[in-house]
């Protein structure tokens, strides 16, 4: 281990600052010397509010050092033998006496051996997180923290909910490179409108394992250019056909409606995209007579409700359809999706002056497909109070639509403050349908099909 020289008269040529900064000296990483301070009292200085800044000392890390190297062993003194007998027994002596000193030899090696260097921990796996302020926290299984990373004003802490830990949050853990260990996939928010988001891919100890991953580009939907960059908004996971989950990122602009989603490979870079007229809220996969397909549900904002789109492939590409040019992209290149339904606009959202938002898709082993369909004020977790459900057959051809307790609850409400004029039945069950699909260019009325006001 090379160290630069001390200098008596300046304290801050001795001074390490930071754990990056400790464990350069040593040559080692910053779990390492994290580990030695734990369990061998590496001599550390915490100082701040929260003891959050480390400081260390050249002279006190190589004392430190030094306490564990062995004395030299001193080699017995043999007398010269007078006899042949003697001088057997000498031999036998002598054998036993090396023997001795190669095994203090070897117990001195492993005395002065760090003991961090010759066990092996148990592996971290990170299982949660906090935010407080603007610092992430990473926790295992237990609660204990594994880890953290600093983003100094990147993030607001208050931006984060328990809604960013299901699918499609602003959060998610997973083996993204396939080296079975658990990363931390984290988007810094402040606001909608910043632009200056990102998402890092983190260690279960808070330090980065790949670049941050952001996105500059410059598309245009009509007449207008919507410059970047843009902020992550979204990271999903569906499980892959080997086991593996692939991961997905969404994009939205920060003043306006486009949005963008891509797959994220195992080195962290996005590929594929598929561009949408609102923004993307919920994606699955499915397989139709061997065929892998991506469904994508999103707002619409030409319409005011919400859409689903079908992609051939499992990787993003095209973009969303639009009768109004201002809503169609331009410049995003690639086809239309294989199929593109839109959603009613229905009086509750009418009333609060609101659009709807698929919040949830996903298939059933005979190849149907479910799709949730959200309206009314999202909760501060990102919640939409009032849901119906739509089920398809593998074409997409609608069989059926149920409203929950939620629609009913948030009808009576509306209906009591004198938002609606109708009570809760007939006019919402015509209201379910018809579903529009996109068809040689223009958008067509799908058959109806069963309405269940009661959720049966």
């Amino acid at each position: 281990m090379s160290h630069p020289s001390d200098d008596p008269n300046s304290e801050d040529r001795d001074r390490l600052s930071g754990w990056k900064e400790i464990a350069g000296y040593f040559g080692k990483g910053v779990r390492t010397v994290q580990r030695w301070e734990k369990d061998y009292n590496l001599p550390i200085q915490r100082v701040g509010d929260k003891s959050d800044i480390v400081l260390a000392s050249r002279k006190a890390l190589d004392a430190w050092t030094a306490q564990g190297s062995p004395k030299p062993q001193e080699a017995p003194t043999v007398q010269a033998p007078s006899t042949a007998r003697d001088t057997t027994a000498m031999k036998r002596r002598s054998v036993a006496a090396l023997l001795v000193i190669a095994v203090l030899a070897g117990v001195g090696l492993v005395i002065w051996r760090p003991a961090p260097l010759t066990q092996r921990t148990p592996r971290v796996v990170p299982a949660d997180w906090k935010v407080m302020g603007d610092q992430l926290y990473i926790l295992d299984a237990a609660g204990h923290e594994t880890g953290h990373h600093l983003f100094r004003g990147l993030i607001d802490g208050d931006s984060y909910y328990a809604g960013d830990r299901r699918d499609g949050g602003k959060v998610k853990i997973t083996d993204i490179d396939g080296d079975g260990e658990d990363e931390v996939l984290f988007i810094t928010y402040v606001s909608s409108h910043a632009t200056d988001g990102a998402l890092y891919i983190l260690r279960a100890d808070g330090t980065e394992k790949l670049p941050p991953v952001s996105l500059s580009k410059t598309v245009t939907f009509g007449a207008q250019k919507y410059y970047g960059p843009w902020n992550p908004q979204r990271v999903f996971t569906v499980p892959g056909p080997s086991g593996r989950p692939t991961t997905y990122v969404s994009f939205i602009h920060s003043r306006d409606f486009p949005s963008v989603l891509f797959e994220l490979d195992r080195n962290g870079q996005l590929v594929g995209s598929y561009w949408s007229n609102g923004y993307i809220e919920t994606i699955a996969r499915t397989t139709l007579q061997g065929r892998p397909l991506l469904l994508v549900g999103a707002n619409n904002n030409e319409h005011e409700s919400s859409s689903l789109a079908l992609i051939d492939g499992w990787t993003p590409h095209g973009s969303a359809p639009a009768i109004d040019d201002k809503y169609r992209c331009r410049s995003c290149g690639g086809d239309e999706p294989l199929r593109f339904i839109v959603f009613p606009r229905r009086c509750a959202a009418r009333a609060i002056k609101g659009g709807g938002a698929l919040t949830k898709i996903w298939t059933d082993a005979g190849g149907n497909v479910y799709a949730v369909s959200g309206e009314g004020k999202r909760s501060p977790e990102g919640y939409l109070p009032s849901t119906l459900t739509y089920s398809f057959d593998s074409q997409l051809r609608p069989l059926r639509a149920e409203f929950d307790l939620g629609a009913r609850l948030l009808h009576a409400q509306l209906e009591k403050s004198g938002s609606v004029d109708h009570p809760f039945g007939p006019v919402d069950a015509s209201e379910a349908f018809p579903l529009l699909a996109w068809n040689n260019g223009r958008f067509a009325a799908l058959p109806r099909a069963t309405v269940s006001l009661d959720g049966k």
